[in-house]
């Protein structure tokens, strides 16, 4: 028969488990909510945000190490019980509108580079109270320590698992909802005999709060600069599909008045088509290209990147990075004999499949650019690179956002797939007053 001590230290590390599976996911979750709602720059913030809530904790238990460590399973339980309701208020809190901040209006706005602040302290507590308990449970268990560890890292490594799946399945308001009960679960295993009235009192509040929050999760709102944001600013803008995953969310979004006119040239005089628009993390994509007839596209040829086609027949085509379509499109209209794209995103892989899963002549690949050309050995007469920037011009934030296929490794790896008359094709957007060195 087990003693008390031995059930006591089993409980505990399933207890510790299950607070670090929360916090690595919460912290995973929270990358992805701000790659929406901001941009995806802030996944740096957030390691900092949870270094700090680790860093303070220790802090915190060096102070007031005795009396923490005399009260261990009445602490420990009452702290995963708080992560619990902490991780889903935060985000509710900070999507407020007076909490929220955007953050291209925290130079030159006071009150957005407060709220900031305030932003980066609510996210520190669900990181400083799970981090407390882990700690705690290092010091309580210090003769353990490997077994206490080794539940740590594994609860750790489970947290991104986890995380993952929550990405894939579930929207990402809801996410933090189901973390929060990890969490909770954390707080019943390890719930002492003679709890406290506080412990007992926070019991049916956290699951009072869960169950509020499954039925009314707080509402993502992006920043107003996003694209997602001022397409819907449109008459009879919809969300039609949503869609979560590791890659981003999803989202594609109709209106009558949303005309597909990328660039075109004024020579152009047949009406402008009606198309719906994908988003990812609010980011524009592209269009989405009809699956019935996907060549009827003949607006692309009154754009910049019809020209290769026009210098000579283009028999063999690689598309990269081929998002929603619209280049492998403008491929058929000109009657390339054979088609490659790839795309990365498993999302956006999905919605291009739809529309060309009929074409025996288009081959898709769901991968890196640099993957495929990596390992691909066919010869193309042209490769198709996508546009490079917006209308309006790149933001600071975008302008430092990483393009792989654009390195001198990359565009050398394109150069040896040229045929002997193959050529690269590579538009970009035009900026008055020019802001790029071409």
């Amino acid at each position: 028969m087990k003693s008390n001590s031995e059930i006591s230290l089993i409980r505990s590390n399933i207890a510790i488990g299950l607070i670090s599976v929360a916090i690595i996911a919460f912290q995973l979750t929270l990358m992805q909510i701000l790659s929406y709602v901001q941009w995806y720059h802030f996944a740096y913030m957030i390691i900092s945000i949870a270094l700090l809530g680790f860093g303070a904790a220790g802090t915190f238990l060096t102070i007031f190490r005795k009396y923490l460590e005399q009260n261990y399973f009445r602490i420990f339980s009452l702290l995963s019980v708080l992560t619990a309701i902490l991780i889903p208020t935060v985000i509710l809190i900070a999507n407020s509108e007076t909490v929220r901040f955007d953050s291209l209006l925290v130079f030159q706005d006071f009150k957005q580079a407060s709220r900031l602040i305030v932003i980066y302290f609510i996210f520190f507590l669900p990181f400083f109270t799970g981090a407390l308990a882990i700690g705690l449970s290092f010091l309580k268990f210090a003769n353990q320590i490997g077994k206490i560890y080794f539940s740590n890292l594994i609860g750790s490594g489970m947290g991104g698992i986890i995380a993952l799946l929550l990405m894939q399945f579930i929207l990402p308001e809801k996410q933090p909802l189901f973390i929060a009960l990890i969490a909770l679960a954390a707080g019943l295993v390890s719930f002492p005999h003679h709890a406290g009235i506080l412990l007992k009192s926070m019991i049916p509040v956290s699951v009072a709060l869960l169950i509020v929050l499954f039925f009314f999760p707080p509402k993502l709102k992006p920043s107003e600069y996003k694209d997602i944001s001022k397409t819907l600013l449109l008459p009879k803008a919809t969300v039609e599909y949503e869609k979560s995953s590791p890659y981003g969310f999803v989202q594609i979004v109709s209106s009558p008045v949303l005309r597909f006119a990328p660039g075109v040239s004024l020579s152009y005089q047949e009406p402008f088509p009606i198309r719906k628009a994908v988003f990812n993390d609010g980011n524009w994509v592209g269009y989405l290209v009809p699956a019935s007839d996907p060549h009827k596209t003949s607006i692309l040829n009154y754009t910049p990147q019809s020209l290769a086609y026009l210098v000579g027949k283009m028999g063999k085509v690689l598309i990269l990075d081929a998002g929603t379509g619209e280049n492998i499109s403008l491929a058929l209209s000109h009657r390339a004999t054979q088609i490659a794209a790839n795309e990365p995103n498993a999302e956006i892989f999905g919605l291009l499949k739809k529309s060309f899963t009929v074409r025996d002549e288009v081959k898709l690949h769901q991968t890196m650019a640099r993957t495929f050309l990596a390992s691909d050995t066919t010869s193309y007469d042209l490769i198709e690179l996508p546009i490079i920037g917006s209308f309006f011009g790149n933001s600071g934030l975008n302008a430092i956002e990483p393009r792989y296929e654009l390195t001198i490794e990359a565009l050398q790896e394109m150069w040896d797939k040229l045929t002997n008359k193959g050529m690269i094709s590579l538009s970009c957007w035009m900026d008055y007053p020019v802001r790029n060195a071409y």
